[in-house]
């Protein structure tokens, strides 16, 4: 079981990179920290279930590598282990990714859990059969760098699944 939260590299190793805006850029030190207030505020943010729509879209294909985008508390990751796949899950919160670490350990799967925003991940281009990302935080990168990264991410053949909420503001 890989329990390792500093697979990729940690937030600790992460030196900002001070060219970018902090004006809401999920790298952003103020985001992250956003985010770990919101995870330390409640015992269990989320529900602790599988996305529906990943479970469903998930059913005909072949595990493989997969990449978890904001895995929150670890619930689709931890699923997707139970599953076959070779599971890297990736989160800016801290706070998440130690709750997510105790789920794996406690199903008996293993994960590679990467702390850091899609940005700095530095993910080698084309290594993931599929992309998860369930309602991400996507959110003004500059020169729309994440949403570059989560492209570049999947493999050739491979499947994105990015499910968000219907609606929302453009400039999000």
């Amino acid at each position: 079981m890989t329990d390792d939260i500093s697979a990729a590299s940690p937030a600790s190793d992460i030196a900002p990179d001070t060219s970018l805006p902090g004006d809401g850029y999920i790298g952003d030190p103020a985001v992250r920290a956003e985010w770990d207030n919101r995870y330390a505020d409640r015992q269990q943010l989320w529900s602790g279930r599988p996305n529906g729509a990943l479970v469903a879209e998930v059913a005909g294909l072949t595990p493989g590598r997969v990449l978890d985008v904001g895995c929150g508390e670890g619930a689709d990751a931890v699923w997707l282990a139970r599953e076959g796949w070779d599971v890297t899950a990736l989160e800016v919160s801290g706070v998440a990714l130690e709750r997510a670490a105790g789920h794996a350990r406690d199903a008996g799967v293993a994960v590679r859990w990467v702390h850091a925003g899609l940005a700095e991940a530095a993910l080698a281009p084309g290594s993931f059969d599929l992309v998860s990302a369930q309602y991400p935080a996507l959110l003004r990168t500059p020169d729309a760098a994440a949403e570059r990264a989560l492209l570049a991410a999947v493999a050739p053949g491979g499947v994105l699944l990015l499910v968000h909420h219907a609606g929302m503001d453009e400039q999000q």
